[in-house]
């Protein structure tokens, strides 16, 4: 039986990295466009690119590794079955149990990868790209200051520099504060970004002028160092809840049912790989003489209905169990799934 479960195997495991590869790819392309023309537009150091591209990927990985655990046990049960392999394995004394407990264990180490990347990866993940993000949105805001050109991206700032020194460096510095009634003039200063969203002025020589009313006021100073909002914490959102860790939802099930739903979901996606894979092998055996384009076709079906199942979920919890919720779309298969057992033939 070592030797057929390593037959089987072999089968399974090549398909998974293949389709997990491919499945990321999909989802990453259209963040891979919009970073790459960053960096050939704006001029973002490719080392930004790479890491928000790598901090992107564990996010996907929770979504990639229950579809790919479908996929690929899908494929290598529909081969099987397809070559009469299946047929001559039965013949050998294998029962159906030993098919779904191979499939189940299979699903089994899947789901601990799925439950490592859940728990841990993902919200560690999403909360580096967003840093990440920032830096790159306020590395965009200095780069974009050019010479006696109005630079408004700042919210309620009006910016004017004479002359760029280098990338930080400025001379002949004006800056409006339009909601202050505020002119800011300065012969020279620094300005950088800061990983909190704003963006810090040192500046040197110049004055402050103030507008009270019909009155102004002027200020001279040799040294003056302000820090302006750049509205990028506001650009860059994501929901609070993908983000925090398990330490800090437990934290917060008080305040809100999404809160418990997304912690009861961060434990059944994972689970889902157990589900998916014994589900891919009735279906892979049931699709056999279909062909490839069957298979896929089948496992988009798979993958849909489950995700809409989900998404549902996620409005029920308001009104149902937030626990339970998370778990409506793994119910739904499994019943699928012991359904498809008692019909399941080679």
């Amino acid at each position: 039986m070592k030797i057929l479960q390593k037959y089987i195997l072999k089968e399974i495991i090549p398909v998974f990295l293949i389709s997990n590869i491919f499945i990321i790819f999909v989802l990453l392309f259209e963040k891979i466009i919009d970073l790459a023309a960053l960096f050939f537009a704006k001029g973002v150091e490719s080392s930004l690119i790479f890491k928000t591209i790598l901090f992107y990927i564990p996010s996907f990985l929770v979504i990639s590794i229950p579809v790919s655990t479908l996929i690929a046990i899908m494929t290598c049960f529909s081969r099987l079955s397809s070559d009469s392999e299946l047929i001559v394995m039965k013949a050998s004394g294998v029962s159906n149990f030993w098919f779904v407990k191979l499939a189940s264990i299979t699903g089994f180490t899947f789901s601990i990868l799925a439950l490592i990347v859940s728990l841990w990866l993902m919200p560690l993940g999403n909360k580096l790209s967003i840093e990440n993000l920032k830096n790159i949105a306020n590395n965009i805001s200095i780069s974009d200051i050019n010479e006696n050109e109005l630079y408004e991206d700042i919210p309620g700032i009006i910016l004017l520099v004479g002359k760029k020194k280098d990338k930080f460096r400025f001379e002949n510095i004006l800056i409006i504060q339009k909601s202050k009634n505020i002119l800011i003039t300065a012969r020279k200063g620094e300005i950088f970004s800061a990983n909190d969203g704003t963006v810090s002025f040192n500046l040197e020589n110049g004055d402050i002028v103030r507008k009270d009313g019909e009155k102004f006021a002027k200020i001279e100073f040799g040294q003056f160092s302000i820090n302006l909002d750049t509205g990028v914490n506001e650009t860059i959102k994501i929901k609070d809840e993908r983000i925090m860790p398990v330490s800090s939802l437990l934290e917060n099930l008080d305040k809100s049912y999404i809160y418990k739903f997304e912690l009861s979901k961060r434990f059944a996606l994972p689970f889902s790989c157990i589900i998916m894979s014994v589900f891919g092998m009735l279906l892979g055996s049931f699709f056999a003489r279909g062909g490839k384009t069957l298979n896929i076709f089948a496992a988009i079906v798979v993958v849909f209905t489950y995700n809409t199942i989900l998404l549902f979920s996620e409005n029920l919890a308001k009104f149902t169990s937030a626990y339970l919720s998370a778990w409506y779309a793994n119910i739904v298969f499994l019943l699928l799934t012991i359904i498809f057992y008692k019909r399941f033939k080679v």
